[in-house]
């Protein structure tokens, strides 16, 4: 019997995981990336690395695929493929009409390093959801950044958000978590928080209780920005090569109720 032949394009830790896998079960794996090299351990996958897919032919047996590398082309045969290709983060600055400074920072950034960016006086603010669904990657960095910040730093932090969608895997867990640990969670149905920033960065939010009617005002120290995920180029061009559907970020395969 032949050995199945994967193709996993991608350079990320689901690419990794994914080649273990398949390795594990013994299939022959080949991990191709455009990157230079790989951020994980192939272990005994064959690499092909700084290549873009240019062709592609089904056939009765699989895949013959035709790689670009510079003026070069690189072909081979697969009985599967794999997208794990990695994505890009945009802040969303703009949306809550705010600038970057010292202030005001990204969710990547603050998830990098909490302890030295948490701010010496003040509150901190995360804003996510408020004006797009959140996605579950960032709802799940946000609330363990925020849960972090009030448990280890004793910070006084609030996350204002919309619809809070925690039906991914751990979140609803996450939620509750994040509210014993003292991590206030304001959502907002129907009007939104007025955001203003002053000439120095400083943030000032009001927004009335949508159950009390009361009018309340925060000046954090600190303000966080929620961040939306979009396809990279390379997925993209991948995924219009294979003829796959893309959604309006560009990730591969639309979200459907039949694709778990």
């Amino acid at each position: 019997m032949q050995t199945a032949k994967t193709v996993i394009f991608g350079n990320t830790d689901t690419a990794g995981q994914a080649a273990r896998e398949l390795l594990q079960n013994g299939d022959a794996v080949i991990i191709a990336s455009s990157q230079p090299e790989v951020n994980f351990d192939p272990e005994a996958a064959e690499l092909l690395l700084g290549v873009t897919l240019d062709k592609l032919k089904v056939t009765p047996q699989g895949y013959d695929l035709i790689f670009a590398k510079g003026m070069q082309n690189i072909t081979c045969k697969a009985t599967r493929i794999v997208l794990c290709d990695d994505y890009q983060r945009e802040p969303e600055f703009a949306r809550y009409g705010l600038i970057a400074c010292d202030r005001v920072i990204s969710l990547s950034e603050m998830a990098a390093n909490p302890e030295t960016r948490s701010p010496k006086n003040g509150s901190v603010v995360f804003l996510t959801g408020l004006f797009r669904e959140s996605n579950p990657l960032i709802l799940r960095e946000t609330m363990e950044t925020a849960i972090c910040l009030a448990d280890d730093h004793k910070q006084n932090v609030y996350i204002l958000t919309g619809n809070l969608k925690v039906a991914g895997q751990g979140l609803e867990a996450l939620y509750r978590e994040a509210k014993q640990a003292g991590v206030t969670l304001i959502k907002f149905n129907r009007e939104k928080p007025a955001i203003e920033q002053a000439e120095k960065g400083s943030v000032t939010i009001t927004f009335k209780d949508e159950i009390t009617g009361h009018l309340f005002r925060l000046s954090p120290g600190l303000t966080v920005v929620d961040e939306i995920l979009s396809a990279s180029e390379t997925t993209a061009k991948t995924a219009e090569i294979l003829s796959i559907h893309q959604d309006p970020q560009g990730f591969a395969q639309t979200d459907n109720v039949h694709r778990i």
